[in-house]
């Protein structure tokens, strides 16, 4: 799986985080956090990525 599917499941995950705090469904700040944590943890290594990446310079030099 690509990071960037990662992060768009992750994002869903969030989303029906949400949906949970919203209805006051049982367990709602749990599954909100670890959501939120996983997300928190997708961006870091995709902002690491970036940052390696050999052509990203050249992209923010434009």
């Amino acid at each position: 799986m690509k990071l960037s599917q990662s992060l768009a499941l992750l994002a869903f995950a969030f989303i029906v985080s949400a949906l949970f705090k919203i209805m006051h469904w049982p367990h709602s700040d749990t599954v909100m956090v670890v959501a939120f944590v996983l997300e928190a943890v997708a961006v870091v290594l995709l902002i690491a990525k970036l940052a390696t990446h050999p052509k990203v310079k050249e992209f923010l030099n434009r």
